[in-house]
């Protein structure tokens, strides 16, 4: 097979994968079925493209890619992927065809280690071959040259109304004392190992932060809390000094308009700019969280969808103060509250989401019971499957819909149950069901389907035919052979109704059944 050669159509692809799923590494653990998702899509696009390659040889211009034979590849998450490589000192990196799936996942793990941690191990190819990662190769400078590690970016938080793309860097403020002295007191508690020593620097640090807050001055003043939370979060210092650093990094955050300035990096900006600030956010700790919940219930906000991803980031931190925005009497922050908990997915919000199925608000209860099948657990599927039974119709309504997004074929039978002539449910139940029945798939589901195409009742013809059309929907949904078999069956030997309706769902069809 003949060896095409890289160009930038061919690889700005590949680059804008794996930088999103090293973005979905920085919020979600390994196991996380987004972060499953985008290594698989981000492995199947590679591994086809690099049959057909001699391998990628890439260099770097300032924060983009440049290819070894010309074409330079930037853009948004490329940017930041080629920033996270210069922060990690590579200069050149090389990916050969041989290439293996595990490789590109381990290439995700090393890219979001810290990069202070990959410098103690020897470098980033240390921390590759470590991985077992063997064909990907880079080109590092030695340790005596001296490349310093870049600095945190310094940008101002974009305003609500402006969106976060357009976040641009702000000029380094003019130089004054307090600036002058920070910078040498960072530089100075950097290398500090004695806890005393430490807290005494520290208290230093403090003192000077206040003087450039009562300037304005909260750029250099975010510096010095990217260093407390690096120390207070890193493995390479002693307890005791992790514990003054969080200390004095909860300290800084008490300061309305520098908590103000990190929640617009975290939240505002994209990149390496919003991961420091969120692993900032994450060592504060639950105190943060309020500030974030009152960010993501702003009218009108266009950073809604990061701020969510920073809440799910802090993970159990978040969840007192989400599951006491739940029970707030405003609907909206109610509703908002119960589709965080779900995105979060922690099992220690389900006994919460299911008494959220108890408000009188039906828009409530619909969120609580989608986040309730997103958690999936036993706990939450079994009270999804009690309230289909209810007979408050709004809340069967609301449970039938939300077990269709349930993981697996646990919920057909409580959904086939809710289709049984003598199950007194409302015909609105009974369509839910038919609907998340086509959802959930499968073979289980396709044998409750076929049973309403074969119903046959001389009263309430009109709202069988209802049902009958939404079951053959959902069979041509689920798709595949015993589907098409089913749809077949009926074309042929079923009521003239019936017929029409298998006719039409089997043009919907659009895959053909495998011979």
């Amino acid at each position: 097979m003949s060896q095409a050669s890289p160009s930038r159509e061919s690889v700005s692809p590949l680059l804008l994968e794996l930088a999103r799923s090293v973005r979905a590494r920085e919020f979600y653990p390994r196991t996380h079925p987004a972060m499953r998702d985008a290594l698989e899509h981000m492995t199947g696009l590679w591994l086809a493209a690099l049959v057909h390659m001699n391998g990628i040889d890439l260099s770097f211009r300032q924060a983009s890619f440049v290819l070894s034979k010309g074409g330079e590849m930037r853009g948004p998450g490329i940017d930041d992927l080629a920033g996270a490589l210069l922060v990690r000192r590579v200069r050149r990196l090389r990916v050969l065809p041989e290439l293996e799936a595990g490789e590109l996942a381990a290439l995700v793990e090393v890219l979001v280690m810290d990069p202070e941690s990959l410098l103690a191990i020897g470098g980033f190819q240390q921390g590759l071959e470590d991985a077992g990662v063997f064909n990907v190769t880079t080109l590092e400078p030695k340790p005596d040259e001296g490349i310093a590690l870049a600095s945190p970016v310094r940008a101002e938080p974009t305003t609500e109304s402006e969106p976060a793309e357009k976040a641009a860097p702000v000029e380094t403020p003019v130089s004054s004392d307090d600036t002058v002295m920070l910078v040498r007191q960072l530089a100075e508690i950097e290398i500090c190992e004695d806890p005393l020593e430490y807290a005494k620097r520290a208290a230093e640090i403090g003192s000077t932060v206040a003087a450039m807050l009562r300037h304005g001055d909260r750029i250099d003043a975010y510096r010095s809390m990217l260093v407390f939370a690096r120390h207070a979060d890193g493995r390479l210092h002693k307890n005791e000094i992790r514990r003054e650093a969080a200390e004095r990094l909860r300290a800084l955050a008490r300061d309305p308009s520098l908590m103000e300035f990190l929640l617009g990096q975290a939240c505002a900006t994209s990149g390496l700019t919003s991961v420091q600030a969120t692993q900032a956010l994450m060592c504060i700790g639950p105190s943060a969280v309020p500030h974030l919940l009152r960010r993501l219930n702003q009218v009108g906000s266009n950073t809604q969808g990061q701020t969510t991803a920073v809440l799910i980031a802090m993970g159990g931190q978040a969840l007192p103060a989400v599951v006491e925005e739940l029970s707030t009497t405003e609907p909206e922050r109610a509703r908002r509250a119960a589709r965080l908990l779900g995105e979060m997915q922690n099992p220690e919000g389900v006994e919460f989401l299911l008494n959220s199925l108890r408000s009188r608000d039906n828009r409530i209860r619909r969120e609580g019971a989608r986040a309730l099948a997103r958690i999936g657990s036993e706990k939450a599927l079994h009270g999804l499957i009690e309230a289909l039974a209810s007979p408050e119709p709004g809340l069967a309504v609301a449970a039938a819909a939300a077990l269709g997004r349930a993981r697996g074929s646990r919920a057909i039978p409580a959904l086939a149950a809710a289709l049984d002539d003598h199950s007194g449910a409302s015909e609105e139940v009974r369509r839910e069901a038919i609907q998340s029945l086509g959802r959930i798939g499968g073979s289980g589901a396709i044998s409750v389907l076929e049973k309403v195409l074969g119903q046959n009742a001389l009263l309430q013809r009109r709202r069988l035919r209802e049902r009958q059309a939404l079951a053959a929907q959902a069979i041509a949904r689920i798709g595949g052979d015993q589907a098409r078999r089913v749809l077949t069956a009926y074309l042929r030997d079923g009521g003239g109704d019936v017929r029409r309706l298998c006719e039409a769902a089997l043009e919907q069809m659009v895959v053909p059944a495998t011979p």
